[in-house]
């Protein structure tokens, strides 16, 4: 492997942090199950080379992590926006809801999905 500085080595880890975290965060659908593969996929490689490379830049796995969540977070936070319990949340509280109150955001879900009880009129 050629020797990069250890600050390029850095930079190019969170790069790919960036790119992972953004294919982790993909919207629910049919191409979600293809964004995490990519980011799961991305993330290997990184340990790969990260274990090749350890005694020059022996960050390289905890920088391409935190990136990688902290760019999930903030994309799943955007794309989110318009969700039951994130609709008309400023954008930095919908980082802290989806960081910290996941499961209450969840149970506005299901509660926003359930078919709501009509009263059923006699015609």
């Amino acid at each position: 492997m050629t020797d990069l500085p250890e600050l390029a080595v850095y930079v190019l880890t969170a790069l790919v942090g960036v790119a992972a975290g953004i294919a982790f965060a993909a919207p629910a659908g049919a191409y979600r199950v293809l964004g995490s593969v990519s980011g799961l996929l991305t993330t290997v490689a990184v340990v790969v080379v990260a274990f090749s490379v350890a005694d020059q830049a022996p960050w390289i796995g905890p920088v391409h992590a935190l990136v990688s969540v902290l760019t999930t977070l903030l994309v799943s936070a955007s794309v989110q926006g318009g969700e039951p319990g994130l609709l008309g949340e400023p954008y930095g509280r919908r980082i802290v809801l989806l960081a910290f109150h996941r499961r209450r955001l969840a149970s506005l879900r299901a509660s926003a999905s359930d078919p709501v009880d009509e009263p059923v009129t006699a015609r």
